[in-house]
C-alpha cells in the first residue's frame, strides 16, 4: 500500500506544478509610450491599462473625421498619425525659437476615457505647484457650443511635468501652457491637447480657436 500511496502523492504534486508553470508569472503590460495617461482610460485600482478600441477614423479633404464628427486641420500644423489607436495623430505647430508645441488627439471608444471633469482634473494636475506659494496653477475652464457639439476647453500656464504613466516621473519643464479640448462626440469624447512653451501655444491660439469653429457632426 505504501508504494501506491506514494505514487499517489507523486502524481499530484506533478500536476499541481505543470498547472503552475502553465499559468506562468503574471507580469503587468507595460504601459504603452504614447502617454496612455494622458487621459482617464483606466478603471481605478486596474493594474493594466484596458484593451485597446478598434478606432475607425478618416482623413478628409481637409481634415480628419472620428467618432462621429469632424473637422478641419489648422493650417501649418503638420499633422502626424499614429499606430496607436488610443493617440490617433499629433499636431506638430510651426516651428517657434521658445521650443516645441504639439497638439495630441485622443479616442478611446464609446463610453471610454472617463468623465469630463476627471480628465479636466488629470490635466490640471499635471501642472507643478508654484515653489514660493506651493499653490498649483489656477485653470480656466469653460463649456462652449459649436454647431451642436458641447466642448470644454481649459488654459493654464505653468511648469509642466510630462508624464508618461504613473509609475514613470516625468521632466518638468517651466512656462509651458496648455490648451486642451474636450469634445462630446455622439461616440464618445475625443479629446484635444496642445501644450508647449508659453509664446508658441499663444501664436497658436487663432488656430485652435478655428478647429473648434470647424467642429461638427458627421453625416
Amino acid at each position: 500500500m505504501k508504494p501506491l500511496y506514494a505514487l499517489l502523492v507523486a502524481s499530484v504534486l506533478l500536476t499541481a506544478c505543470e498547472r503552475h508553470d502553465h499559468a506562468g508569472p503574471r507580469t503587468p503590460i507595460p504601459i504603452p509610450p504614447h502617454g496612455i495617461s494622458d487621459v482617464v482610460g483606466r478603471r481605478p485600482g486596474r493594474a493594466t491599462p484596458p484593451p485597446a478600441p478598434k478606432v475607425n477614423s478618416q482623413t478628409t479633404a481637409d481634415g480628419l473625421a472620428v467618432a462621429g464628427i469632424k473637422w478641419t486641420n489648422p493650417k501649418g500644423w503638420r499633422l502626424q498619425r499614429s499606430r496607436s489607436p488610443m493617440r490617433l495623430a499629433t499636431y506638430f505647430l510651426p516651428a517657434h525659437a521658445d521650443g516645441v508645441a504639439t497638439c495630441a488627439l485622443y479616442y478611446f471608444g464609446r463610453g471610454q476615457g472617463g468623465s469630463v471633469q476627471a480628465n479636466l482634473n488629470r490635466w490640471a494636475g499635471q501642472f507643478a505647484k508654484d515653489p514660493k506659494t506651493q499653490m498649483p496653477p489656477t485653470p480656466s475652464i469653460k463649456k462652449s457650443q459649436y454647431n451642436g457639439l458641447s466642448v470644454h476647453t481649459i488654459e493654464i500656464l505653468g511648469t509642466y511635468t510630462a508624464s508618461m504613466g504613473p509609475m514613470v516621473k516625468g521632466r518638468a519643464l517651466s512656462g509651458q501652457r496648455m490648451l486642451g479640448a474636450i469634445v462630446e462626440a455622439p461616440a464618445g469624447p475625443v479629446f484635444f491637447k496642445c501644450v508647449g512653451p508659453d509664446r508658441a501655444i499663444q501664436e497658436a491660439r487663432t488656430n485652435f480657436q478655428s478647429l473648434l469653429n470647424s467642429l461638427q457632426r458627421k453625416p
